[in-house]
């Protein structure tokens, strides 16, 4: 967690994941609801014949703004910068830049 920062008044339920080796932020009155995971790192997988968790490591920042409401079973990819005020779905998958005041659904990869 070189630059990782969980701001105050977050809040997580149970069971959520937040996996970091860059920088992942997390800003002020943000709820995260449960079985959701957040990450700032992912894996190539162009080498065949190699499995996907000995390839080179992927870490892009991730940042989720102030008062985002995250659904239960979300997961945040690599790279995934959410604007403030951002509501995310149940069982969405995201990736990608969001603006401020975004509703976020389903898949956005």
């Amino acid at each position: 967690m070189k630059n990782s920062v969980i701001t105050p008044m977050f809040n997580a339920e149970k069971n959520v994941n937040i996996t970091t080796s860059g920088t992942l932020i997390i800003n002020k009155s943000t709820i995260v609801l449960a079985n959701t995971f957040i990450t700032d790192i992912d894996h190539h997988y162009q080498k065949i014949g190699i499995p996907i968790l000995d390839q080179k490591i992927i870490v892009k920042k991730t940042e989720i703004g102030e008062n985002c409401f995250i659904g239960m079973g979300v997961a945040i990819q690599t790279g995934t910068i959410l604007g403030n005020q951002c509501i995310v779905g149940s069982n969405s998958v995201v990736r990608g830049v969001f603006p401020d005041y975004s509703v976020i659904v389903g898949c956005s990869c």
